[in-house]
């Protein structure tokens, strides 16, 4: 691959994926809330890194979201593994001290109760049914991507939007 090949794919996949992957580690990595900027260009620097590993038999986007999903699972775990080494502060842990992902009183009054309503619900989902319907509505991935983004098999990609899907009407319904 020639250099213009590479930077012109540079350009390409930071233009395509820069969005999606924000909303992608806000939603299912809200620990990495604060650093999402900077998880994405990792990400994206990690994926041009290893640009010679791409395999053309699989979606582009199901390559990209395996990188993000694997490293913001990393950050995470190192994440942890500071915490346990250092002396945590006793106040960090405090719910004052936590900010919602959710929109605040002066957003609520504009926002429509049913969408709040229904961000709730979804937020409550466990992250794998969560993660599942996402990559399955908001990024029209097949099951068969899914599976291969998540590192599961096909039949369990199915069975987790469909569980999402039915604890979604449930909680609805309440």
């Amino acid at each position: 691959m020639r250099d213009s090949d590479t930077a012109e794919l540079a350009h390409t996949l930071c233009l395509r994926y820069t969005g999606r992957l924000r909303s992608f580690v806000e939603l299912h990595f809200p620990a990495l809330e604060d650093e999402t900027d900077d998880v994405v260009q990792s990400i994206l620097e990690k994926a041009l890194r290893r640009l010679r590993l791409f395999d053309d038999s699989y979606a582009e986007s199901t390559w990209v979201y395996a990188i993000a999903r694997n490293h913001c699972i990393d950050l995470i775990r190192r994440q942890r593994r500071w915490k346990l080494i250092r002396n945590t502060d006793s106040r960090e842990g405090d719910p004052a001290r936590i900010r919602s992902r959710f929109p605040g009183p002066e957003d609520t009054a504009v926002e429509n109760d049913e969408l709040r309503r229904m961000k709730n619900i979804v937020a409550s989902l466990p992250t794998r049914e969560r993660q599942v319907l996402w990559l399955s509505v908001y990024e029209e991935m097949s099951f068969r991507e899914i599976s291969r983004v998540m590192d599961i098999p096909e039949g369990t990609a199915k069975y987790l939007k469909h569980r999402a899907k039915k604890m979604i009407q449930e909680k609805w319904e309440e």
